[in-house]
């Protein structure tokens, strides 16, 4: 049975160094006790790129566990809830 390890929401906005203009809110950060969640995203985060990582159908992003542990692996570095830019980290929902 899948569980949901941590909701997280954006920490700090930072500028875009991909593509030089604007911010980027994929510094997420779990939260604790009960979060709202709508149509339009989890309450206390923000989505800066709304055409490609927000509005209606992209306003929730989950990640799981599993796989930031195989990245954790890789990187040969410790990968906490919300690295991925993710708003619900889960476990045993890969």
């Amino acid at each position: 049975m899948g569980e949901l390890a941590a909701v997280n929401v954006v920490h700090e906005l930072r500028p875009d160094k991909h593509n030089g203009v604007g911010h980027t809110a994929i510094d997420k950060r779990p939260v604790t006790g009960r979060v709202a969640v709508t149509s339009a995203g989890v309450h206390g985060d923000q989505q800066m790129d709304v055409a490609h990582h927000g509005g209606r159908d992209k306003a929730v992003y989950a990640y799981a566990a599993e796989d930031a542990a195989w990245w954790a692996d890789q990187l040969g570095e410790p990968v906490d809830p919300g690295r991925f830019g993710e708003n619900l980290t889960t476990t045993g929902l890969d």
